[in-house]
């Protein structure tokens, strides 16, 4: 039994070491806050287009509907991509 305590020990040490050396993540907090202030601004943009295309032939509601479903991936798969990337190797 002495052994699993001395393993977990040194497990705990090499956890603390890990941690301590961890950056401040910075990117995360400003990333969320960039997010919601880009979805906010999304919805209200999509609703324009939705209510143009209220009368619209159902083909072309189709299409808006999946290219404005979809075209929000790409500027938050880019900011993702940058708040999990290492601010050391920037």
């Amino acid at each position: 039994m002495a052994g699993i305590g001395r393993q977990l020990e040194r497990a705990g040490e090499e956890f603390e070491k890990v941690v301590s050396k961890s950056p401040r993540r910075w990117r995360t907090p400003l990333v969320g806050l960039i997010i919601l202030a880009f979805i906010t601004f999304y919805i209200v943009l999509a609703g324009t287009i939705f209510g143009a295309f209220a009368t619209a032939n159902w083909v072309a509601q189709v299409v808006v509907y999946s290219v404005v479903g979809v075209a929000w991936v790409f500027p938050m798969r880019w900011l993702i991509k940058w708040a999990a990337s290492d601010p050391a190797a920037d």
